[in-house]
């Protein structure tokens, strides 16, 4: 919310806290460009202690079936809803996004290192099928040596840079 308080579009920007199927209920007729979500992934496995992590982290809250089924309620017809998932869990998204007729339109590969297997992928998802943009990048080129993609994405918010 401070975020978006300060930003250059506060005027356009509302922060609500509220579960997916209850916000679709609330703004049926509502159609949106863009649907951006770093969705809970784990599934069946060692909960947290604390339950807003658990929630946060966890399908029981919110699975990608659900996710997919109120996105395509919600998107317009050139509409995109963004991901950002584990890459171990990605195939379980992409079948959702599949059986609710969306199609796989952009991925975006990221590694912890050069030699490492990719991580964590961001991808978009709409009804229209085309040949998915396909896009890598490296965070680190060595311990705390970060490559040129990484500062040039994350320079305008990472002090660091």
């Amino acid at each position: 919310q401070f975020n978006a308080a300060n930003s250059p579009w506060n005027e356009r920007v509302t922060i609500l806290h509220t579960e997916l199927k209850t916000f679709a209920d609330q703004h049926k007729t509502r159609q949106f460009d863009t649907i951006v979500c770093n969705p809970p992934f784990f599934e069946n496995s060692l909960k947290a202690p604390d339950m807003a992590r658990t929630q946060a982290r966890h399908t029981d809250s919110l699975t990608p079936a659900a996710l997919f089924f109120y996105a395509t309620k919600m998107l317009s017809e050139n509409g995109k809803i963004w991901l950002i998932t584990p890459a171990d869990s990605f195939n379980s998204f992409l079948i959702e996004a599949q059986l609710n007729k969306l199609a796989l339109q952009q991925i975006f590969n990221i590694k912890p290192l050069p030699d490492k297997p990719v991580k964590r992928i961001v991808s978009a998802f709409g009804f229209n099928e085309t040949e998915p943009s396909k896009t890598e990048m490296v965070i680190e080129l060595s311990r705390h040596i970060y490559s040129e993609e990484y500062i040039e994405l994350t320079k305008d918010f990472y002090l660091k840079f």
